[in-house]
């Protein structure tokens, strides 16, 4: 399947991104409703909460779980068949990347569970162009395993720990550096960062490295002028009117 969708590769030197987080505009997040809403506001990039069924069917959602009535029913535990019954809407990753698709809807994944990795890559094999997405909520461990067994596979390398509280100017250095070490080696399209713990060095390193900080989720005046910069790769945010009122381009 030829796919017609432009990768969003930002240079650090570029003003940031707009990542529309699921659930925007008052949708529920990874539902129908929310893949019509970011189709009109044709983000740079649009965020997917993914899973799999007990079948390894790769599904959306945040949640570990549906709520049905009084019952809650674990996705991993269901086959999909099974889980439709309990929720009609519940979307597939092939019906939403082939919407996607029609609508030129770049995707970020974001990795809820190990499980729906080989689903995923089954799905790029078939169906899912690798330049049509890449996934997030990867941490150093499962980056590695990612880059070893499924080559090929765009990711943003998720940055955690106490070290990015740390009040020790050199601790935060260290550990960013670090970090965009091991985003460069594993080829990783920047590092996906909660906005909070994004300070003046890591952006200086974003923009050494050319390596972008993609910034979650930014739902304040505050925020978004103060990350509306270059080194700044995306700003994942809920407001997407805001994010245009304060945009750069």
């Amino acid at each position: 399947m030829t796919s017609t969708i432009k990768i969003p590769r930002r240079k650090t030197s570029l003003s940031p991104g707009l990542t529309l987080h699921s659930g925007a505009g008052g949708t529920f997040p990874n539902s129908p409703g929310f893949l019509e809403f970011a189709a009109r506001i044709r983000p740079d990039v649009t965020e997917l909460d993914v899973r799999a069924s007990s079948d390894g069917v790769v599904v959306l959602s945040h949640d570990p779980e549906i709520r049905f009535g009084n019952a809650c029913c674990p996705i991993d535990s269901y086959k999909l068949k099974d889980l439709k019954k309990f929720k009609p809407d519940l979307l597939t990753l092939e019906e939403a990347a082939e919407f996607c698709r029609r609508r030129g809807l770049f995707m970020n994944l974001d990795l809820k569970t190990d499980r729906a990795l080989e689903g995923i890559y089954n799905l790029t094999k078939e169906t899912l162009p690798k330049e049509n997405f890449y996934i997030s909520g990867c941490h150093p461990e499962q980056a590695l395993f990612i880059r070893r067994e499924f080559p090929g596979m765009g990711m943003l390398l998720n940055t955690e720990g106490e070290e990015l509280e740390s009040p020790d100017p050199a601790v935060y250095r260290e550990y960013c550096e670090s970090m965009f070490a091991r985003a460069a080696e594993w080829e990783c399209r920047g590092l996906n960062v909660c906005y909070r713990s994004c300070r003046r060095e890591m952006i200086e390193m974003a923009l050494k490295q050319d390596i972008p900080a993609m910034l979650w989720t930014v739902n304040d005046e505050s925020g978004m002028q103060r990350f509306m910069k270059p080194g700044i790769g995306s700003i994942t945010t809920d407001r997407p009117e805001l994010f245009r009122r304060f945009s750069l381009s």
